[in-house]
């Protein structure tokens, strides 16, 4: 089997800060921005937060900042924190599309 990387996406994880851009927003209420934690799949950091701006986007919201970006598997071989409700959910990036945040945090 021929197995070519560009084929298959890494995941990626990342601390997403955005601003609503109405009050009352369906999704979060009443507030003005939010960070989350995220995962998604992507073959570059650049596509990484092409999608993500994208992402936001169609949910409503205005991308201000990607950070802490880096792939999943470079995360954990470092030691650094990862939330068990995301690694779980890292699972069902496959089945579930390839965006999939955790919780948002509002101001």
């Amino acid at each position: 089997m021929n197995f070519n990387k560009t084929n298959c996406p890494d995941i990626w994880y990342g601390i997403l800060h955005i601003k609503t851009t109405k009050k009352n927003d369906e999704m979060l209420g009443d507030v003005t921005g939010a960070y989350v934690n995220l995962i998604a799949k992507a073959h570059s950091r650049k596509e990484l937060v092409v999608l993500i701006k994208d992402y936001a986007s169609d949910l409503g919201f205005d991308f201000v900042e990607l950070s802490e970006v880096s792939t999943l598997q470079d995360r954990l071989i470092c030691g650094r924190n990862i939330a068990d409700n995301l690694l779980k959910t890292a699972i069902s990036l496959k089945e579930y599309g390839h965006v999939r945040f955790g919780t948002f945090h509002t101001y």
